[in-house]
């Protein structure tokens, strides 16, 4: 289904002005109206009928959204629950109630399972700011099992971590969508992500781009090297530099367990003046630290800082450093489309009966430099 918000995104408006226009609720300029109307018939937006929406709103759905909530130190993902929340907005006309259930315990490491009993840090509201109780594994999984809910978007990797959410799912009947990493494949209604393989492609030619002769990459991830947005990039990467004879992998490194932060960027400044590579591409970024200790790493030696080449830009810690020439390009992933879509998709299917056409939904890719960096 089109909603209102896939329309105000292409036509770079407000979901209010979309509504005003369409419903002829407001004044708008003919210009805007036009551009809107138009960009509504090429998506094939369809108004709900008055009796089909009264039907939607007396069934009362009950969504459910289950993401990492620690945003200072994975900030990627609350541009993804901002999605949801943009959908759940959305949806409430509907008589749609949706829970935004964030657990503590990133998981993002990936070596090891994620701790059922471990819920992190307070966080705050991805929206409001409002302090947010972070839950456990273990209270999300009871949540499911005492809660009546409709339907669910959830974290493909907590997903894999715990298989017990997936049976709670599946032996309820309840439909489900998985964000961000593939999971419950055949089960899932949609899986929602970007294609890791190519993001790491891309980042391979953006590493050769303008180098003539050898060029010497240092890789380094902030997880422990065996989760698929991890592995699959690096696999990707590797892939295309066939098509770049002279460049060689000089070092790989992970944060591996038992390893504090501080440990870990010494580790990483220490191969960077070592090995005198090129360029560092930043795999999973975490908090975007390591990119300080490049910079430090370099300056010790007085050499040229390396290139460094990560993902995503959700935080203003990094657009700053983009725009400074800390970060030389970032690999966006549409992190908000994520939250959004994964929601949506199991809206359309409780409320229309609606099935996703494809199992697998990548959302695009696209660079952001220094002299492109959004406000």
């Amino acid at each position: 289904m089109v909603t209102l918000q896939d329309i105000a995104d292409r036509a770079g408006v407000s979901r209010g002005t979309v509504d005003r226009v369409l419903h002829g609720r407001g004044k708008v300029s003919a210009e805007k109206a036009a551009l809107i109307k138009k960009i509504a018939d090429e998506l094939g937006y369809e108004p709900i009928a008055a009796g089909s929406g009264l039907a939607i709103y007396r069934k009362m759905l009950h969504l459910a959204y289950i993401g990492p909530g620690d945003f200072k130190m994975a900030p990627f993902f609350k541009e993804v629950a901002l999605g949801a929340k943009t959908c759940a907005k959305a949806l409430k006309p509907y008589n749609v109630t949706v829970d935004f259930l964030y657990r503590g315990d990133m998981g993002s490491r990936g070596a090891e399972p994620i701790d059922p009993f471990t819920s992190g840090p307070e966080s705050q509201d991805p929206e409001t700011g409002q302090k947010t109780k972070l839950m456990t594994p273990f209270e999300i999984l009871d949540k499911l099992k005492n809660t009546h809910y409709d339907g669910v978007a959830i974290d493909g990797l907590m997903l894999k971590s715990m298989k017990e959410l997936e049976m709670v799912l599946v032996n309820r009947g309840i439909p489900f969508t998985v964000f961000n990493t593939p999971a419950a494949m055949g089960r899932a209604l949609m899986q929602v992500s970007c294609n890791y393989r190519n993001a790491g492609k891309l980042a391979c030619g953006l590493a050769s781009f303008g180098r003539k002769g050898p060029v010497r990459v240092g890789i380094v991830s902030h997880d422990y090297g065996n989760i698929d947005s991890s592995t699959q990039r690096i696999e990707g990467f590797e892939e295309e530099m066939l098509n770049h004879e002279g460049m060689e992998i000089k070092f790989r490194l992970f944060m591996q367990s038992g390893h504090d932060r501080k440990w870990f960027y010494n580790q990483v400044a220490q191969k960077v003046r070592e090995e005198k590579v090129d360029v560092v591409y930043l795999v999973n970024p975490g908090d975007y630290s390591s990119c300080e200790a490049i910079r430090k790493a370099a300056e010790k030696d007085g050499s040229a800082a390396p290139a460094i080449i990560t993902n995503d830009l959700v935080s203003e810690q990094e657009k700053e450093m983009l725009r400074s020439g800390l970060i030389n390009a970032a690999i966006l992933q549409q992190p908000e489309v994520q939250g959004r879509l994964s929601l949506q998709t199991v809206f359309d299917y409780l409320a229309y009966g609606t099935r996703p056409k494809e199992e697998n939904y990548y959302t695009d890719l696209s660079i952001v430099i220094g002299q492109n960096v959004p406000d």
